[in-house]
């Protein structure tokens, strides 16, 4: 993660800080809104926090996702969906599990219509067979791909 993934800013007004819980806050447009790091402040621990909470906890395979899977070498769970009635079902499961896993693992899914273009080489890549979605796979960036 870069300077360029996140914008930083500092608030210098008193009374605005006396408002504010923690010491930093990442603001953001996608699940809980906000979170407070509580962690001692270090170059490590605010990395780790910035790291760990500015992605969303289901993330659509994007060039984002690309990054955070593929460059950095998290283990993540991927959700091939399309619009049939078991992939609605599969994607509350799956954001549930995402909830409930957040930190130890990211979630991605992928859609044939999303925008990005992804579907079929990322289906291709990891082994997936989508006539049958939706369907769960759990790749590691060492290329290790386990098939649930």
């Amino acid at each position: 993660m870069g300077s360029d993934d996140v914008t930083f800013a500092h608030v210098a007004d008193a009374g605005l800080r006396k408002t504010e819980s923690s010491l930093v806050v990442l603001y953001k447009k996608f699940d809980e809104l906000r979170n407070d790091f509580t962690a001692a402040l270090t170059d490590d621990t605010l990395k780790a926090f910035v790291n760990q909470y500015s992605f969303p906890m289901v993330m659509p395979f994007n060039d984002a996702a690309i990054k955070k899977v593929f460059q950095q070498s998290n283990p993540t769970v991927f959700l091939f969906s399309n619009d049939n009635e078991a992939s609605v079902a599969a994607e509350a499961a799956f954001a549930q599990a995402a909830k409930d896993n957040k930190g130890k693992i990211i979630f991605s899914i992928s859609k044939p219509n999303d925008g990005f273009g992804h579907y079929q080489r990322l289906a291709e890549y990891v082994g997936a067979n989508t006539a049958n979605a939706p369907v769960v796979m759990l790749v590691h960036a060492s290329g290790e791909v386990l098939k649930f």
